[in-house]
């Protein structure tokens, strides 16, 4: 069995797109690890800045996955000619997508809102912290 990579747009975006799930994993482990560390809660511009980041990337790599959704089953539907139920799942799958998107927004916005940042457990801070 021979194992190529062809060159068309689903398998390009594919392999990207499991290449960037894997960076933000890690990405999102280096945030998760900066916000815990003790002397960085002082730090918020960075913190700010670190989830900023992560959080844009993660829906480059979500937006990334559904070029690669798209690609296959156009690619797919079109090797078998079967091309009108290729676009039909296909704008299935666009109309799921949004609907989930916007329904996960929303919802993370109004947990957001509703947490109030003065009743977390404060951390401790020495005076060599301070300094």
């Amino acid at each position: 069995m021979k194992w190529v990579i062809l060159k068309n747009v689903h398998s390009i975006a594919g392999l990207l797109t499991g290449v960037l799930g894997i960076l933000l994993c890690f990405g999102g482990l280096s945030a998760l690890l900066t916000r815990r560390s003790a002397n960085m809660d002082w730090k918020t511009k960075r913190l700010l800045l670190v989830g900023k980041i992560h959080g844009f990337f993660g829906y480059f790599v979500v937006f990334g996955s559904q070029i690669t959704l798209i690609s296959g089953a156009f690619h797919f539907f079109n090797q078998h000619d079967k091309h009108t139920l290729g676009v039909v799942l296909v704008a299935l799958n666009i109309s799921l997508f949004v609907v989930m998107m916007v329904v996960g927004e929303v919802t993370y916005r109004l947990n957001l809102s509703r947490e109030d940042a003065f009743n977390k457990v404060q951390t401790d801070m020495t005076i060599e912290q301070f300094e």
